[in-house]
């Protein structure tokens, strides 16, 4: 059995150790795609170091996803902000990623800081939200971008006082979206 590694910041020692060891598979955080491919580069050389190959189909990768009926902000925006989305990132991730300048490899405008950065702000640049047809075309952009990966990881947020849409959510992408992005 063989075991993942999770790995957030650039150059991220657990990403280095997962190429240098061979028995850990490579999971990245979504920082950003500087991030990804900061960890796929490293990855690639802690393998070379000790004489083995690394392969894409190892890289896992985790992001927020969530799958709605339509893209209106009835819809997928509602779930995400006000949903269990919304309150791990305002409660928890957000002021991690912010005590810990993480969100600098997400931000693409220089005119921008990471004090800039709130729950509107990632859910219209950082989370893959919408119907099933928007979802993957941003599933399919972000891959064109960042290259091949092995595995679509997601967080599972707590929608527990409404769970419906969640595990809809969930369904959606695994039976209708991932074929598709085959």
């Amino acid at each position: 059995m063989r075991v993942g590694i999770t790995g957030l910041s650039k150059n991220s020692p657990s990403i280095r150790m997962a190429g240098l060891r061979g028995c850990y598979l490579p999971v990245s955080v979504y920082s950003g795609v500087g991030a990804l491919d900061n960890h796929w580069q490293n990855y690639q050389q802690a393998c070379q170091e000790t004489g083995r190959e690394a392969k894409r189909s190892d890289h896992r990768v985790v992001r927020d996803v969530l799958v709605a009926d339509t893209d209106a902000d009835a819809d997928a925006r509602k779930l995400a902000i006000e949903g269990g989305m919304g309150k791990a990132w305002r409660e928890y991730m957000l002021p991690i990623y912010k005590h810990h300048n993480l969100l600098d490899s997400m931000i693409s405008d220089p005119d921008m800081s990471s004090d800039d950065v709130d729950i509107d702000w990632l859910c219209d640049n950082v989370w893959i939200i919408g119907s099933p047809d928007t979802v993957l075309e941003k599933l399919r952009a972000w891959r064109a971008e960042n290259g091949e990966f092995g595995t679509l990881m997601i967080y599972n947020h707590d929608y527990s006082d409404d769970p419906a849409p969640w595990n809809e959510s969930v369904h959606r992408l695994a039976q209708d979206i991932a074929p598709r992005l085959r």
